[in-house]
């Protein structure tokens, strides 16, 4: 698939069989890579800078090292960004790539990933995942900690345990979800950062959402995931029995609030 996330996302959200679809050759994943970034710059969403440099460091990581002042001109092109800009992208590349793999980690752990599925997905040993993750919730803490007290901003710290609220606060709509502003509420209330929260409702991703802005561990399911965030909600049925974490003792509030409707 070299262009099209988007329809296709839309041709599963409406159930449809088949997609019509054009067979293009590639030599490589860096030429494939080019190809779709050639064409998205024609039409669809076009790239941020971040997407830019992230695509111009993945396809220079696959360039032998004979053809990679030529290749900086041809990124320059299909990007359409200076020479200079893509030297910069480029000349910390192996720091970066740590602290991209380092956060990848971190994002894999806060959704209470295993080890081994993390070692899987970022190319590490387990034990070598293990020393990383063990540093997250005490030699990083003060700086974590920090960083939630930044993003709560603006927050009301609630005084009273009868909440009322006029409108929806903005963000995902699904069926039956809940208030975000009671789930942030709840996380102030009874839970620290890096503690564990449980949501066998997920909907829409709410849940997530604002543990990742508060810095809480998660681990949520729903019976159908949607389709834009079927990677992030783990697909099960509450009816056959709860998911239980490995992080089991880290758990601090399990959140339950199903969908009451009858079309529920």
């Amino acid at each position: 698939m070299i262009d099209g996330w988007h329809r296709w996302t839309a041709h599963k959200k409406n159930e449809v069989e088949f997609i019509e679809a054009d067979i293009v050759e590639t030599t490589s994943d860096a030429d494939l890579l080019e190809k779709a970034i050639e064409t998205n710059a024609t039409h669809g969403l076009q790239l941020s800078q971040s997407d830019k440099r992230d695509m111009a460091r993945r396809i220079y990581n696959s360039t032998a090292e004979g053809d990679r002042d030529e290749k900086k001109k041809q990124l320059s092109r299909i990007l359409s960004v200076s020479e200079r800009t893509i030297r910069d992208w480029l000349s910390r590349i192996d720091k970066d790539s740590k602290e991209a793999r380092k956060q990848k980690i971190f994002d894999l752990w806060l959704a209470s990933e295993e080890g081994k599925s993390i070692s899987e997905s970022v190319g590490l040993s387990q034990p070598q995942v293990t020393e990383i993750t063990s540093k997250f919730g005490i030699g990083e803490l003060a700086k974590t900690e920090l960083a939630n007290a930044e993003h709560a901003t603006g927050f009301d710290v609630p005084i009273y345990n009868v909440w009322k609220q006029q409108e929806k606060s903005r963000g995902s709509s699904h069926f039956g979800n809940s208030e975000v502003r009671w789930v942030d509420n709840l996380l102030y209330l009874y839970t620290a950062p890096f503690d564990v929260v449980i949501d066998p409702f997920a909907g829409g991703g709410s849940t997530i959402d604002i543990c990742k802005k508060r810095l809480r561990r998660y681990f949520v399911s729903d019976r159908k995931p949607i389709v834009e965030r079927e990677k992030e909600i783990r697909q099960h049925d509450l009816k056959d029995g709860p998911l239980k974490p490995p992080q089991w003792k880290d758990v601090k509030l399990v959140y339950l609030d199903p969908p009451y409707w009858i079309q529920a």
